[in-house]
């Protein structure tokens, strides 16, 4: 699926035309994310992994354009669930406690 998208990216740009590429330094300036946190998004969200490449062992560049449509497309998103879980809650309290308590 990804390969396709890429397809379609490379067929509206000009043949002539070079995409710019981003060191991780320059994404984490951009974004205003954490290193940890840029990974660990690397690894869960499909389109940001569609922005790396990996040019040489150890050393990965991230396409200008599809990083700033991936941050579109986060801006847009609404990331908050008010029903989400939130832990395993308090334990409940004993009788006795709150008797104590109150007193």
């Amino acid at each position: 699926m990804r390969e396709k998208e890429h397809q379609a990216e490379r067929e509206d740009s000009a043949p002539d035309e070079l995409r710019e590429m981003m060191t991780e330094r320059e994404v984490l300036d951009t974004t205003r994310l954490s290193r940890s946190a840029l990974h660990r998004l690397e690894k869960k969200d499909g389109q940001l992994r569609a922005c790396v490449v990996y040019i040489a062992p150890n050393t990965k560049r991230f396409w200008r354009d599809l990083v700033i449509r991936w941050q579109k497309v986060l801006a847009e998103k609404d990331h908050r669930n008010p029903n989400r879980g939130r832990g395993p809650g308090r334990r409940p309290r004993a009788v006795g406690e709150a008797v104590k308590a109150e007193a």
